[in-house]
């Protein structure tokens, strides 16, 4: 649906932002890990009200970028 389409876009620009804003190079294998975390997470957040933050920092994780202050910036925007 349109929301899970848009929750996948999303979570892959907000980590790629996040990861660039700090400096990290995101390598192809990372990117394809993001991707894939992004269409799976997409289907479970849209029936979710603001799952999208979570999906967020598990994705981040996973990516092994840094959880740090600039996640407020996507949180200032999001929520």
């Amino acid at each position: 649906t349109i929301n899970m389409d848009g929750a996948g876009v999303y979570l892959i620009t907000a980590t790629y932002f996040l990861a660039t804003i700090q400096g990290i190079h995101l390598g192809f294998s990372q990117m394809v890990l993001i991707g894939l975390l992004s269409t799976v997470c997409s289907m479970g957040s849209a029936p979710i009200p603001s799952a999208g933050l979570v999906f967020l920092a598990t994705i981040i994780s996973a990516a092994n970028i840094p959880l740090n202050s600039t996640f407020s910036l996507v949180v200032a925007v999001d929520w």
